[in-house]
C-alpha cells in the first residue's frame, strides 16, 4: 500500500488529518499516526479517522512487549510500533505517517515511504536539530528516499533539502514553482493544503480521487487546538502554536479578527524559544494572562516573566484557569481572548469549566 510519511516544524497534523479526510472520504480504508494526543492516547492511532479502540491498543502493546524480550524500548519508539502492528493488522489502501521529531532519526523513519511531505522548516527543537535553518533541513530530509516524490511547502527551502534529493535522485515539487496554494480552505493553513492536494495528485494512480471532492473535504477538516473558536461574544479562541513560526501564522490570521482588544493567555515549555515566541506577536496583544503549566517540562513563572517587558501589560496567575477566568472577566464583547502555546495549554483549559463559559 502506499506510505505517506509527514514532516516539518509545523503544520504535519493539519496536513495528515486533511490527507486521511480525503482517502476516507474517497472511500479508502486510512490508518494514520500522528503525536503528541491532546485528550486522549487513542487519538495518536486512527482509522477512517475514528481513534484506536482500547482494547485494540492493549493488543498492540502486548504484542511488542513480548516481541520485544531484553531490548529497550523508548516511549516513542514503542508507540509507533503500535502504531505499526495496527497498521499491519487492519486491510489497508494507504498508511499516514507524522514524524515526531525531525526526521532522520525519528522512529517512524524506520518504515520506507511512497511519498514524502516536508510542510515547514523554521528554528524549533534546536537543541536536537541544530542551531540554524540548514541544519534542520538536513534533518528533515532524512525521511527521502531515493526516486520517491518530494512533496514540501516551505517557500525559503534551506538549500540541505534541495541537496539531499538531487542525491537521492528523489522528485523535488516545491510550494510556489512546482504547485500553487489557493485562497484559504477552511481554518487550515493554505501552503499545507496545497501539499495536500499534491500529494493527492501523485498518487492518482494509486489512489484515484475526484479533485472536487478533494477541495469539498479539506473545507470540512478541523482540528482540536487549531484556530478552533470555542465562544462567541467575545471570541476564544485555542491553538496549539508554540513557536514564532506559528505564532505568525495565528496574528496572521487573528489581528483583524476584532475591532476590540485581544487578550492572550499563554504559558509555554521551558525548553521553547519563550522570547522569540512572544515577540512573534507582542505588537498584536493588548494585555497578557501568563500562568505556569501542569507539566514536568513546564516553564517557571520566573523564565516566562523574561519574554515581558515594563511596557507590557501581562498579569501572573499560579495556574491556567485562573489566568482565562481573569481574562473573561476583563472583555468586552468585542475583544477576543487567545489561549495558545503548546499542546498542553490547550488541553488543561479545553477540559476546564472556564472555557465553556460562553
Amino acid at each position: 500500500i502506499p506510505i505517506i510519511t509527514v514532516a516539518g516544524t509545523n503544520g504535519k497534523g493539519s496536513t495528515v488529518a486533511a490527507l486521511e479526510a480525503i482517502y476516507t472520504a474517497a472511500g479508502y480504508r486510512v490508518a494514520s499516526y500522528t503525536s503528541p494526543h491532546l485528550f486522549s492516547f487513542q487519538e495518536r492511532i486512527r482509522i477512517n479517522t475514528q481513534p484506536i479502540a482500547s482494547q485494540r491498543l492493549c493488543e498492540a502493546f502486548a504484542a511488542i512487549e513480548q516481541a520485544r524480550a531484553e531490548d529497550t524500548l523508548s516511549y516513542f519508539e514503542f508507540i509507533t510500533l503500535a502504531a505499526l502492528w495496527v497498521a499491519k493488522q487492519s486491510d489497508l489502501d494507504v498508511l499516514i505517517l507524522e514524524v515526531g521529531l525531525g526526521g532522520r532519526l525519528d522512529a517512524v523513519n524506520i518504515v520506507d515511504p511512497d511519498i514524502a511531505v516536508i510542510t515547514s522548516i523554521d528554528l524549533d527543537h534546536m537543541d536536537w536539530l541544530g542551531a540554524d535553518r540548514e541544519s534542520i533541513g538536513y534533518e528533515k530530509a532524512g525521511i527521502v528516499r531515493p526516486g520517491i516524490p518530494v512533496i514540501t511547502g516551505e517557500r525559503n527551502l534551506p538549500q540541505s533539502i534541495v541537496e539531499h534529493c538531487a542525491k537521492q535522485q528523489a522528485h523535488l515539487y516545491r510550494i510556489g514553482r512546482d504547485f500553487q496554494a489557493n485562497e484559504p480552505l477552511g481554518h487550515l493553513h493554505p501552503d499545507n493544503m496545497a501539499c495536500v492536494k499534491q500529494v493527492v495528485r501523485c498518487l492518482a494512480e494509486r489512489l484515484p480521487v475526484d479533485s472536487t471532492l478533494v477541495s469539498q473535504t479539506i473545507k470540512t477538516v478541523s482540528l482540536a487546538g487549531r484556530l478552533q473558536l470555542q465562544s462567541t461574544q467575545p471570541d476564544v479562541w485555542f491553538d496549539v502554536a508554540h513557536n514564532p513560526h506559528a505564532v505568525r501564522y495565528l496574528t496572521e490570521r487573528l489581528a483583524h479578527a476584532t475591532e476590540g482588544r485581544t487578550l492572550a493567555v499563554f504559558s509555554m515549555l521551558k525548553d521553547k524559544d519563550i522570547i522569540a515566541t512572544v515577540n512573534a506577536c507582542r505588537t498584536w496583544v493588548d494585555e497578557w494572562y501568563v500562568a505556569p503549566l501542569k507539566h514536568p517540562r513546564a516553564a517557571s513563572m520566573e523564565m516566562l516573566e523574561t519574554a515581558f517587558t515594563e511596557s507590557d501589560h501581562y498579569q501572573r496567575y499560579s495556574d491556567l484557569p485562573q489566568a482565562l477566568n481573569a481574562a473573561l472577566k476583563k472583555v468586552d464583547t468585542i475583544d477576543q481572548i487567545i489561549v495558545f502555546d503548546s499542546f498542553y495549554v490547550v488541553a488543561e483549559l479545553l477540559e476546564s469549566p472556564s472555557s465553556d463559559k460562553n
